[in-house]
């Protein structure tokens, strides 16, 4: 069953990505062939979920859930009007615990992401790999360079509707709300992406996100969890708020002429 879902439609793609790793140097090959490996292992493992949910060894919970995955990914076609295909149909049960790990890096002293820029996606603030170490290893490498580095587990991502994006293992410990809101979010990607632009793609794949959550709520009569929803909203702001108080004062103590060796302790 597996093998039938490989069809010809990422041909095309994967052609693509091979062709990019041909054409590229000796370090953009590497990191490209780690991509190419690491997308098909994932693709090659999806299950369809309406399989799954007659599934007599899977828990009636888990059942429950991946039925509920599919009413919320019919509610993002039939009401939000978002792509309306194959992704987030299927399931790939990972053997970790982030499907990716994205490397986040800025100059020393500075608070602005350093690009790496992509075939069919373009420039991103970040970096990524299957592979943790991999990721270790390239950051370890960038704070060698006087960098700050970040290393971020990623539980799920978006093909841009290159293939047909399944639900992972890793997202399901997210829970109902934010399992629908990352649906959502992920498959506004898929509708609209600009590139080099991540600031927008990712502010309005937020608001898609958000407000699809909101509706989705709002149309099975959930009350109780509207209220519950609006709470964890006002949460997130106030923290968001602390992180950008934060970030104002980053910026005024890195326009300052203090030393270096001074500002870094």
């Amino acid at each position: 069953m597996q093998h039938k879902l490989l069809n010809c439609k990422i041909c095309k793609p994967i052609f693509l990505l091979l062709i990019s790793v041909l054409l590229s140097s000796c370090s953009t090959v590497k990191y490209y062939s780690q991509s190419v490996r690491g997308q098909l292992s994932v693709m090659s493992k999806r299950v369809p979920i309406s399989d799954l949910i007659d599934d007599k060894n899977i828990s009636n919970q888990k059942q429950a859930m991946f039925k509920n995955i599919l009413q919320i990914r019919q509610f993002a076609s039939e009401h939000l009007l978002l792509p309306d295909n194959k992704s987030y149909s299927t399931y790939v049960d990972l053997d970790r615990e982030y499907v990716v790990w994205n490397v986040f890096s800025t100059p020393e002293f500075s608070l602005t992401p350093i690009n790496s820029c992509f075939l069919f996606v373009g420039c991103l603030q970040y970096k990524g790999f299957f592979a943790k170490q991999d990721a270790l290893n390239f950051a370890t490498e960038l704070h060698e360079s006087d960098h700050d580095v970040y290393v971020g587990g990623v539980s799920a991502y978006s093909t841009l509707g290159w293939f047909d994006d399944p639900i992972l293992s890793s997202m399901l410990p997210y829970g109902e709300f934010r399992l629908a809101n990352v649906i959502f979010h992920e498959l506004a990607h898929q509708l609209i992406y600009i590139s080099d632009d991540s600031a927008f793609n990712e502010a309005f794949a937020t608001a898609v996100g958000e407000m699809g959550v909101q509706r989705w709520l709002q149309d099975s009569h959930r009350e109780t969890d509207l209220k519950s929803l609006k709470q964890k909203k006002q949460w997130e702001v106030e923290f968001i708020q602390l992180i950008l108080k934060t970030k104002e004062q980053l910026e005024n103590l890195y326009s300052t002429k203090i030393p270096s060796e001074k500002m870094r302790n």
